[in-house]
Parts: C-alpha cells; structure tokens; sequence
C-alpha cells in the first residue's frame, strides 16, 4: 500500500523567502539564456561581448535548464505559487532601487573615496537629478490608472 507523504509545512516568511529567492534565479537564468541568444551588445557605459563558443553555450544551456528542473521540483514539492507580475511592477519596483543607486554616485556621496574635486558637483549632479526625474516620470507613466487593472 503506498502511502502519500504529509506536505512540509513552511512558515509565511520562509515560504516568502523560498519564493522570492527562487524567482530571483529563475529570472537571473533566463536574462542569461536571452544574452546567449542574443550575443554582444553595447550601451552608453559598458559593452557585453559575447566570449563563449557554441559547446560552452550548449553545456550552458543544460546547466541552466537542470536548475530549472530542480526549482520545478521544490515548487510542486512544497507547494509554493507561481507569481503574476506585471512588467509595470517591475519598472516601478526597479525605480528605489536605481534612485538609491544614482542618489550614492552624487558629488557629496562620493567624498567616502576622497576629496571631491569642487567643480563636480556643477556637471555631475544636474545630470545624475536628470536621470532620477526621467526615472520618476518612467514610474508615473506606468503607475497612470489607465495602465493599472
């Protein structure tokens, strides 16, 4: 006679913390699997050159799809949900994050590394409060009411 084992039980916060963690790799590998598809490319600060040959992608590949197989079998093992996100949700939640960054890089932030050069502030700041407002007005546009629900 079989018998069906007990599902484990989970706290919130550890069930919380198994799903976030989780999905972070899991949309960690498939950036990755985009990148290999897609090889080099540049932006206005750095350049991705693409710097493995066609084995290591295929081994890659292989890799990336067994630790997908192993976050399948904890998810249907401890039961744990898929989240619906929206790519509104995403820019939104991205935007703390990079005005926190950008927020460190200003002129008076940069002292922890030495003396600031006091011409600085005058070409980088404006630019840097820039980029935040861009920023702010990229969250606005997708937080408008019209593109929620």
């Amino acid at each position: 006679m079989k018998t069906e084992k007990s599902p484990l039980r989970l706290t919130e916060g550890q069930r919380r913390s198994l799903c976030a963690g989780l999905q972070i790799i899991e949309e960690k590998l498939r950036i990755l699997k985009l990148l290999a598809e897609n090889g080099s490319y540049s932006g206005e600060m750095f350049r991705l050159q693409m710097d493995l040959d066609d084995q290591d992608l295929q081994q890659l590949a292989r890799v990336r799809t067994n630790i997908l197989g192993h976050i399948r079998v904890i998810k249907e093992e401890l039961h744990l949900p898929s989240s619906n996100n929206r790519f509104s949700d995403s820019i939104r939640a991205t935007e703390g994050y990079l005005w926190a960054m950008l927020r460190d890089e200003m002129s008076d932030k940069l002292k922890r590394y030495g003396k600031v050069d006091q011409n600085l502030s005058a070409v980088l700041d404006p630019e840097i409060r820039r980029i935040i407002e861009q920023l702010n007005r990229l969250s606005r546009m997708v937080s408008a009411p019209d593109k929620r629900d």
